[in-house]
């Protein structure tokens, strides 16, 4: 049976016309024209044989242009919907080739938004980037580069600085589970390389100790009377020729002798800075090998006499009224009404400490403690380590003495320490401290 129409052979050859006849086929002939899409109200429209399969129906297009067949065909105008979901190339096929003669730019996604690609992509070419990729701009190599992340890994940066790794060869680092990573150089309290070069460190007054641990002092004969360096580091200082460095008692400690020393080529020592601009001169060796000792200390010490009763605050340090003597600079001496007599120590050393007194009434309690605490307690009641000196006075009037050699650190403070009873008041009432090494 034909789609459109079929010939009934009514009428007959050479039968007589009959009307009816020739009705029901012109009936049959407009029901198959109905069939045909119509030319009006069509144009621009493409031909179609309808759902059921039992006419032709014309269908809306957009667009202009020849019509798209299904071998290999090819767009030259732009697909578009006004949907907000479009589905392109929406198929079970295990591999997709698109877009492959594209040979100048291909532009997926719109300016703004958010562009997701689903799935692990593999680019076989070169990326530029004319934004970037989760807003992380990606620059291409000159020819090649490989950046590998081992399954499951990670690399995450925090802080918003740039980080750069620069390698002269095949690098193979293995980094501790936690930490940090310092510059090289030199930072209190950090790692630092053990192989530095040796740095040549010019000689001046103040000789600047840079960004190296390790350094030569030029052969200028200058007298140094300062180091500056970075606080809490310790360089290691070889001398190239003759010198002088300057002890200070706060701001250059020559710590083996207290006094400054005569360089020569070949000697070494540790400069340990306390400050940016202070520091202490320890382990030096000459350069036959022997240590740095000390020989005379010069003559550091303070006398004092005649007792002037204790401190108003302080009431069991002793005060006195007179200074006998007071040479040198290792020991600062001073009386307060209120505190009594200190004397402090500023040069490490070993020192001797002598005291004599008397009180009216005897049987007291006197002496000298370093770095007291209880200044308002009887000596006898203080800490065992810091008591340095502990007698007691005899009959009343009776004098009573003791000493004690002791090495001494910067900054202790000895004071004569008493029971508070001691009235001796004579030129005899003595107290005195004196370096002797």
């Amino acid at each position: 049976m034909a789609d459109y129409f079929d010939a009934s052979g009514d009428p007959a050859n050479n039968s007589d016309i009959d009307s009816s006849v020739i009705r029901s086929v012109w009936t049959l002939l407009a029901a198959a024209f109905a069939k045909v899409a119509g030319y009006t109200g069509n144009g621009g429209k493409i031909v179609a044989i309808n759902a059921g399969g039992t006419a032709q129906e014309a269908i809306t297009t957009t667009g202009t242009g020849s019509g798209v067949r299904a071998t290999s065909p090819s767009f030259t105008t732009a697909v578009i919907s006004a949907s907000t979901t479009l589905a392109v190339f929406n198929t079970v096929a295990t591999t997709v080739n698109a877009f492959g003669g594209c040979s100048v730019a291909l532009n997926i996604g719109h300016a703004s938004g958010t562009n997701t690609i689903l799935g692990a992509t593999t680019f076989s070419q070169a990326i530029t980037a004319s934004s970037t990729i989760n807003k992380v701009t990606i620059t291409a190599p000159a020819t090649s580069a490989t950046l590998t992340i081992a399954n499951t890994g990670s690399l995450i940066t925090s802080g918003a600085y740039a980080i750069t790794l620069t390698a002269t060869g095949t690098t193979n680092v293995t980094l501790p589970t936690t930490g940090t990573l310092a510059a090289l150089g030199v930072t209190a309290g950090a790692a630092v390389q053990v192989d530095q070069a040796v740095t040549a460190w010019t000689r001046s007054a103040t000789t600047t100790l840079d960004t190296t641990l390790n350094g030569t002092l030029s052969d200028t004969s200058t007298t140094i009377t300062a180091f500056a360096g970075v606080a809490g580091v310790t360089y290691h200082c070889r001398s190239l020729g003759a010198g002088s460095i300057t002890h200070h008692a706060t701001n250059l400690i020559v710590t083996q002798t207290g006094a400054s020393i005569t360089t020569a080529a070949g000697d070494t020592w540790d400069t340990e800075m306390l400050t940016a601009t202070t520091c202490r001169i320890k382990n030096y060796m000459l350069a036959s090998g022997a240590a740095l000792v000390s020989g005379s200390v010069g003559d550091h010490s303070v006398v004092v006499n005649t007792g002037n009763g204790h401190g108003s605050t302080n009431t069991k340090i002793r005060r006195y009224v007179t200074t006998q003597s007071s040479t040198g600079t290792d020991i600062t001496y001073a009386d307060s009404a209120t505190l009594g007599a200190t004397f402090t120590i500023n040069t490490a050393g070993l020192y001797g400490i002598y005291t004599t007194d008397y009180s009216a009434a005897g049987g007291s309690q006197m002496g000298a403690s370093v770095n007291t605490t209880n200044p308002t307690s009887n000596i006898g009641n203080d800490t065992a380590t810091k008591i340095l000196i502990l007698t007691t006075t005899g009959a009343a009037g009776k004098r009573a003495a003791g000493s004690r050699v002791v090495m001494l650190a910067v900054n202790d403070v000895v004071r004569p320490h008493t029971d508070g009873s001691l009235d001796g008041i004579s030129s005899e009432v003595v107290f005195s401290v004196i370096r002797i090494g």
